[in-house]
Parts: C-alpha cells; sequence; structure tokens
C-alpha cells in the first residue's frame, strides 16, 4: 500500500518512468525539462516523501526488536521509488 503512495506522488511530481532507447530520441530542451523535473522531484523525495515514510515505520515498529522490522519495512517501500530516481540519472549520464 505505502509503495503505491510513493508512485503516485512521483506522478503528481511529474516522475515517468522512461527507456534509455526513448531518452535518447528526446530534444535537448525536452530533456532539460525532464532534468529540472527530477531535480524537484529528487529534493522533495528525500526531503519529504522517504524521510515521513521512515518515521512512519520507525513509530509503527518502535518497540524491542521493531527496529530491524522498522528498517526492512522502510528499505521495501522506498526501494522501486529510489531505483526509478537513480536509473533516470544513470540513463542521462551516458
Amino acid at each position: 500500500m505505502r509503495k503505491s503512495i510513493i508512485d503516485e506522488t512521483f506522478y503528481h511530481l511529474g516522475v515517468e518512468r522512461v527507456s534509455f532507447s526513448q531518452l535518447q530520441k528526446l530534444d535537448w530542451e525536452f530533456l532539460e525539462l525532464k532534468i529540472k523535473t527530477w531535480l524537484k522531484a529528487a529534493k522533495f523525495a528525500v526531503g519529504t516523501l522517504f524521510r515521513g515514510e521512515r518515521i512512519l515505520c520507525n513509530r509503527v515498529f518502535s518497540t524491542g526488536s521493531g527496529q530491524r522490522i522498522a528498517e526492512l519495512c522502510f528499505a521495501e517501500i522506498a526501494k522501486d521509488g529510489t531505483a526509478s530516481l537513480f536509473s533516470f540519472v544513470e540513463m542521462v549520464a551516458k
């Protein structure tokens, strides 16, 4: 459930998954716009979205061995979102 919230937030921030071949076909002006959109989304994701998810996991699993569960829960929630963010950067860098 929480993963879908991250996906939905990225959608509202204008982040969409593109393949390397799609990225290569973009003209520079449009690519520059996508990079600016990505920068705003990345700042929000790191500063607010992922931070909030981490806090929520810690609160839900706050007792005893719950800390390890909180870490695993957060990792699972954030995994796809972070992979999506960083794959775009990697493709642009190529």
